[in-house]
């Protein structure tokens, strides 16, 4: 999860569907590498205008999605979407577009206790969480931000 200065943030989030939760050191490199990637744009002019930058974030193989201060959710990429396995209403999901979320031991994991539920309520960047997806279909996904 990465704050940004307008109040939303914004959230990269590497999944890996046969990654085991024993390995959670290449999980937690995905996250980081996709997030520092993120987080290097911020900084650097890359000349394109808005809908250039959205054409740019949406072919990128990250999930990446964005939520207001409240934690709606303002913008997904298509791999967000594909992690999720439904394409959530802006404006009206909380902190995740997830169907339903797990911590890695199982247990269930409210909305409000997510990666991004944690970002915004704390005021911090959320790195090497890793928690389950559980799309519509019944399919989980492990993913770290």
């Amino acid at each position: 999860m990465i704050p940004m200065l307008s109040g939303a943030h914004t959230s990269s989030e590497a999944a890996n569907e046969s990654a085991s939760t024993s390995d959670p050191h290449l999980l937690e490199w995905m996250g980081r590498a996709f997030g520092d990637a993120v987080e290097r744009a911020k900084y650097q002019a890359l000349g394109l205008g808005g809908t250039h930058l959205e054409d740019l974030i949406q072919a990128l193989p990250a999930a990446i999605y964005t939520t207001d201060a409240d934690g709606r959710i303002t913008f997904f990429n298509d791999a967000a979407a594909e992690l999720w396995g439904c394409r959530p209403e802006l404006g009206t999901n909380e902190f995740c577009g997830s169907w339903k979320l797990y911590w890695p031991d199982g247990r269930s994991m409210p909305h409000g206790q997510c990666p991004m539920a944690l970002a915004l309520k704390e005021r911090r960047e959320v790195r090497g969480m890793e928690a389950v997806a559980e799309r519509p279909d019944g399919t989980r996904v492990h993913f770290v931000p």
